[in-house]
């Protein structure tokens, strides 16, 4: 145990430090842009005992910090919740939700998929380091679910009726959906696009290296709908398409991570869901709402969906596409 708990804190260290060495690199390149790091460590002074803690806290804890909540904080950090929104309102903001905000959008930029990979390995660590033997594994699954669990509770409290009813509005109404998801939002996408074609026609998967885009976008109107899927680092492809179909005057429906994100500011409608990585995005979360937008499509459809069903039972026995036998 005590040579487990030694390396957690090697691996605590070696975060820390990279966490560091990417502040300084991103200081070195984003000029003028406001670094609320920086601004934490030159307000760190002038802080109350407690709220220092707070302010430790969010700058050695690394990219976990634009995902936990106030009450959260507070309790990993044994102070009240009422010390992390005054930390907040110290630094200049209202509460603490626009200096998480603001957080959030200058550090998910800086994350590659190794330091999310090693963040989130790490995070498992400390999960399961009570844990031994093969009850090592099965904390991992335990884990991961609680999170999935937890992000699904986020994602029901968050969404809106009207906005989440005006999705489906648009899904209905335009001529034709785009969808596109690139990178590690592609398996979404293309499940997203599976799925909207069991219950209406029109929809196309935009994908890149089929076709150059340009060629896939030609039919693109305004009368259409594109939804796009990006989460940081977000792509600039998903990017230069969005600004394309705004130009048409195409509706944009986004599932992102941020509403500050790049695609967010590019968007008519924007679903946040604000959820742990634990090594890759998809999780079940956004596809749970992606298979609802469907559900609520086909509930409004039923008629044309239902005969558009049956069709397709026609076609997979003519073509026998499922087996039969055992």
């Amino acid at each position: 145990m005590l040579q487990a708990n030694f390396s957690n804190v090697i691996m605590r260290v070696n975060w820390v430090l990279s966490n560091l060495i990417g502040i300084m690199r991103m200081a070195q390149h984003e000029g003028d842009q406001k670094d609320v790091l920086q601004h934490i460590r030159t307000s760190f002074d002038r802080m109350s005992k407690s709220q220092r803690k707070v302010a430790e806290f969010l700058l050695t804890y690394g990219i976990d910090v634009v995902y936990l909540s106030a009450s959260r904080i507070a309790e990993l950090i044994d102070v009240n919740r009422s010390t992390v929104v005054r930390t907040a309102q110290a630094l200049g903001y209202e509460g603490f939700g626009d200096l998480q905000a603001d957080l959030q959008k200058q550090l998910l930029k800086r994350f590659s998929t190794a330091d999310r990979v090693r963040m989130d390995l790490m995070r498992l660590s400390e999960d399961i380091e009570e844990s031994v033997g093969d009850g090592r594994d099965l904390a991992i699954l335990q884990s991961m679910a609680r999170a999935e669990i937890k992000d699904l509770e986020n994602m029901v409290s968050r969404i809106s009726e009207a906005d989440f009813a005006r999705a489906v509005d648009m899904l209905e109404k335009g001529q034709k959906i785009f969808v596109l998801g690139l990178r590690g939002s592609l398996p979404l996408a293309m499940g997203f696009i599976f799925l909207l074609r069991h219950v209406r026609t029109n929809c196309f998967l935009l994908e890149p290296g089929v076709d150059n885009f340009a060629d896939q976008l030609i039919s693109m109107t305004s009368d259409d709908v594109l939804f796009t899927i990006s989460y940081s680092r977000y792509a600039n492809e998903t990017i230069r398409c969005m600004e394309y179909a705004h130009k048409l005057g195409t509706p944009i429906i986004t599932l992102t991570d941020s509403p500050v994100s790049p695609v967010a500011k590019r968007a008519d409608l924007t679903f946040v869901l604000l959820f742990r990585m634990y090594l890759y995005r998809n999780t079940s979360t956004p596809m749970i709402l992606l298979n609802s937008l469907v559900a609520a499509l086909s509930a409004r459809q039923h008629k044309d969906s239902q005969a558009r069903l049956e069709r397709l039972e026609e076609i997979y026995d003519q073509f026998d596409v499922f087996r039969r036998d055992d």
